[in-house]
């Protein structure tokens, strides 16, 4: 969100881009996936992914358009708990920044996602975009 000259965050009106929102994923989550390498386990990549889903949704649902902050306070709470690894928290840190750099506007909260194996022996994220009641994507 941008500041207004008051240093107070001034809301930005919710997009909802017409491109996949795996994709759209793929590239906020790439700090974290990176690292896994070519051939994580199934357990790695699907953990890394729930973590990359919840971060993400959680800020989507504390935009105005949903309504919902106390998903991203539920998970802040557990980020910066005491007995969470400092990985995690910096991991968090990351992508919460990268969520405000680069897609602070887009609306479109992840439904239903899934793994699915691919030919080169990786996986593949398939994943349903949402939108807040009353709101449409650019497509329908």
């Amino acid at each position: 969100m941008d500041q207004t000259p008051y240093g107070r965050a001034r809301v930005q009106a919710p997009r909802f881009p017409d491109t996949k929102i795996s994709a759209t994923l793929l590239e906020f989550g790439e700090p974290l996936l990176l690292p896994l390498g070519k051939s994580p386990s199934l357990d790695e990549i699907r953990a890394t992914w729930e973590f990359i889903v919840w971060v993400w949704n959680s800020h989507v649902m504390a935009m105005p358009c949903w309504h919902q902050p106390e998903f991203l306070e539920a998970l802040k709470r557990v980020v910066y708990a005491r007995i969470t690894p400092c990985e995690v928290k910096e991991a968090y840190e990351e992508l919460a920044a990268r969520r405000r750099e680069r897609f602070a506007d887009d609306a479109r909260g992840v439904g239903e996602w899934e793994l699915i194996a691919n030919r080169e022996g990786g996986y593949n994220l398939r994943c349903d975009a949402r939108v807040p009641r009353g709101f449409q994507t650019p497509s329908g």
